[in-house]
């Protein structure tokens, strides 16, 4: 059984539980409605809970105002999220406990409702279901260096991986991929389009119906590799600009070539006109950090210059081990770097351009729980993928 941190699924309507005597981590419901969120591919849950041992509650499971579950409690019991529910409520019908109640309770179980665990439900349900996301990286090569300031494979991995995937390997691996419903063929090591067998395993998947994608710089595509792109059947493709000027873009990523990229993701759109093609689906995507965050309004509007139907917001990875990176006189610090995600600014910031995406008709898409939150203020649940125009979130690449 596969354990998952709790507290990363939490949504509204939790406090923490401590049992020191079993030595785990609860969650009791501190409000009459609670929510829980999912990520927006998964394999379906089982979430356990526990309830009052002396009292029943009847607990509805809603996701889209439809009740997928409904329990009495008494004293645990188990729940099933399929794999279409991306965010659930669950609300008490017959009793809830009032958080200053629960926050000054001797005993907080004896009052309410603790999840105790997720579990990913694939993995002792049907130990034979293929994940419906492959992402494998076919080379640890890249064509930008010095590597860009928060690019952890380079920065920190010291360019071990510097070699193309083995063509062993990539023969091991086709019939896996032939299993997925999407295969993300970048990986985070290293530039895509410099893999000589990018396009003729594209071409492979294409033939079975497989969508798949690829994030780039941009900066090596070519008339020619365009044109492969289009004709390979290529399903998406997300450039990482992760700036809106020149001058920040040098400074994230190490090189002048900002314009250059613009002008890529200009001659692959007209390229697919050309060749009368809806494939493959143009994104941008930027890395958020305290440098380019000013930006992110002027990065949306960018994509709305160059009619990319969606932008790809991410944050930096958490690390364990900092490292400052000087050049010139831009100091590159990872931790402070990192955003805060509980400010004022950034939710300001994000809050202002979901508004105008709406309005220029542009998906925001982010595997980041803090930005779907915010994108979703308002709303019943979290976007699923019929609300972003089939839009699938890409794995973060930094």
């Amino acid at each position: 059984m596969h354990k998952y941190n709790i507290s990363q699924f939490l949504g509204e309507g939790w406090l923490p539980v401590e049992q020191e005597k079993q030595s785990q981590r609860q969650w009791s419901w501190s409000k009459e409605e609670s929510s829980l969120i999912f990520p927006l591919k998964h394999r379906g849950y089982l979430l356990e809970f526990m309830g009052c041992p002396s009292q029943i509650f009847q607990i509805n499971v809603e996701t889209a105002n439809k009740i997928i579950s409904s329990f009495s409690v008494a004293p645990t019991f188990k729940i099933n999220i399929p794999t279409d529910v991306v965010s659930c409520r669950m609300k008490v019908e017959k009793l809830w406990v009032p958080q200053n109640i629960l926050a000054n309770s001797e005993d907080k179980r004896e009052l309410g409702v603790s999840l105790q665990n997720i579990s990913d439900a694939a993995y002792f349900e049907d130990s034979s279901l293929s994940p419906e996301t492959i992402e494998m990286g076919l080379t640890g090569e890249c064509n930008i260096n010095p590597p860009c300031k928060m690019c952890l494979a380079r920065n920190l991995e010291k360019n071990q991986y510097n070699f193309h995937l083995s063509d062993l390997i990539i023969e091991k691996m086709i019939p896996v991929l032939e299993n997925a419903e999407v295969v993300s063929l970048h990986g985070g090591k290293g530039e895509p389009l410099l893999s000589p067998r990018l396009f003729e395993i594209i071409n492979k998947l294409t033939m079975k119906k497989i969508r798949t994608e690829i994030s780039t710089n941009g900066q090596l595509l070519t008339e020619d590799t365009a044109r492969e792109a289009v004709n390979s059947g290529l399903t998406r493709i997300s450039f990482s600009l992760d700036a809106a000027t020149p001058i920040t873009y040098n400074k994230i990523r190490n090189n002048p070539g900002f314009n250059k990229v613009v002008n890529n993701v200009r001659m692959l759109a007209r390229i697919k006109k050309e060749l009368n093609s809806l494939r493959p689906e143009i994104l941008m995507s930027m890395v958020l950090m305290n440098e380019n965050l000013p930006e992110l309004p002027e990065f949306l509007n960018l994509a709305r210059i160059l009619e990319v139907p969606a932008i790809v917001l991410s944050l930096l990875t958490p690390i364990t081990d900092n490292y400052t990176i000087q050049d010139n006189d831009f100091i590159f610090d990872y931790y402070k770097q990192q955003i805060d995600t509980s400010s004022s600014l950034f939710k300001d910031t994000v809050r202002i351009v979901a508004e105008k995406a709406k309005q220029y008709g542009i998906a925001i898409i982010s595997p980041e729980r803090d930005i779907r939150v915010l994108l979703n203020e308002g709303k019943q649940e979290m976007p699923g993928e019929n609300q972003i125009n089939h839009i699938t979130p890409f794995f973060q690449r930094q």
